[in-house]
């Protein structure tokens, strides 16, 4: 018990060295990977007892969720599967079955989640559709708020798997079940912030569909559904990151709608220009006071950077160059971070090569020396 207790409080002390701690190429990952390392070695160590194995799942999925905060996806892989395996194998004949089939659901939603980002599609989907079968037969049995919620969590992320393989009405339909199944948990529970987060990241989405699908005044209307439900809970619960993360990409898109939306024959607002810029700008100062508190995590240096891209976007069509090239080349930054931090990406090295693009043609024809590099990079 005593050995468990310290490799916990341990354990906070990485996770939270790992995303505070200002960045240092090498040296600092080399630390991280030995601190993870003697974990990992720790867990190899399995306790007989129910408990004990109870207690080594959840740390194998506290340590998977440092590994995929830093974009260790594969590491992250091994240790959900590990948890995976322990909840599977207690099930059976543990007293408070609930709880171990419930925190079983989750693990498989997480290794979903995971596998999508490392773009294995095929066990995403299957680690989604373990995880919902489990949660629908927990709603089933005992209809608690969390089983709703979880639920909903599972069928939104299930819902951006299908979208982003092109299954429309598939996506469509799981974020439509995902809001039904948080409404009805919020109905239970109104104040409960991780519900009213799953339903706002549901219009989140929505409101991308609603724009691939033409109908602009409906996404803008699921975007500031989102964005006011966020920006209540960001500031009701500082310390909760996500809030925060996902009110940036609210801003995010709400702007992305309005700069490409702008010259349709219905415009969804006046001043569509002035309006993109304010998300922008807005979904910038999120993510620079995350950035700021937790410079080691990648995703909030893509986040900022795509951000970036957007408002230099305003601002070149505004005919503000100067501005316009402050903001992309700080997004090429990022984008250098997000690279020196975790690894080569193929979709990072794809975003700043547009980003260098971008800085190119700002630079007058007839200066081909300031072009050529940034053309070559």
């Amino acid at each position: 018990m005593y050995a468990y207790k310290a490799a916990d409080e341990m354990l906070v002390v990485v996770e939270e060295w790992v995303t505070r701690a200002p960045p240092q190429a090498g040296s600092q990952q080399e630390k991280l990977n030995s601190s993870l390392r003697l974990f990992e070695a720790f867990l190899s160590e399995e306790p007989a007892n129910t408990k004990a194995q109870e207690r080594l799942a959840a740390t194998h999925v506290r340590v998977a969720e440092i590994r995929r905060l830093l974009r260790q996806l594969d590491d992250a892989v091994r240790h959900y599967r590990e948890a995976i395996r322990i909840y599977g194998e207690l099930a059976p004949s543990d007293a408070s079955t609930h709880s171990t089939m419930a925190a079983l659901a989750n693990a498989w939603d997480a290794l979903g989640n995971t596998e999508r980002e490392a773009e294995r599609f095929d066990a995403a989907r299957d680690a989604f559709e373990q995880a919902i079968a489990l949660q629908k037969a927990l709603a089933v049995s005992s209809g608690t708020p969390q089983d709703d919620g979880d639920l909903a969590r599972t069928l939104y992320n299930r819902g951006l798997l299908r979208f982003e393989q092109n299954d429309i009405d598939g996506a469509r339909q799981d974020f439509e079940q995902s809001i039904a199944t948080s409404t009805k948990a919020i109905h239970a529970e109104p104040d409960n912030g991780s519900f009213l987060q799953g339903l706002a990241r549901c219009r989140i989405n929505l409101g991308v569909l609603f724009r691939n699908a033409g109908q602009n005044r409906d996404a803008l209307a699921q975007y500031d559904a989102a964005i006011a439900t966020l920006a209540k809970l960001a500031v009701d619960s500082p310390g909760k990151n996500e809030y925060a993360v996902e009110l940036a990409q609210s801003h995010l898109n709400r702007g992305n709608l309005l700069l490409t939306a702008r010259n349709e024959p219905e415009p969804v607002m006046e001043n569509s220009l002035t309006g993109a810029q304010a998300s922008f700008e807005a979904a910038v100062r999120v993510l620079d006071a995350l950035k700021l508190e937790y410079p080691n995590v990648p995703q909030y240096h893509i986040q900022l950077a795509n951000a970036l891209n957007g408002l230099g976007g305003v601002q070149q069509e505004s005919g503000n160059a100067t501005e316009a090239q402050h903001s992309w080349t700080r997004a090429r930054a990022e984008f250098l971070d997000v690279l020196r931090l975790s690894g080569d990406s193929a979709e990072v090295r794809s975003r700043l090569g547009l980003t260098l693009v971008n800085l190119a043609l700002l630079v007058p024809r007839d200066q081909p020396q300031q072009r050529i590099p940034l053309l070559r990079e």
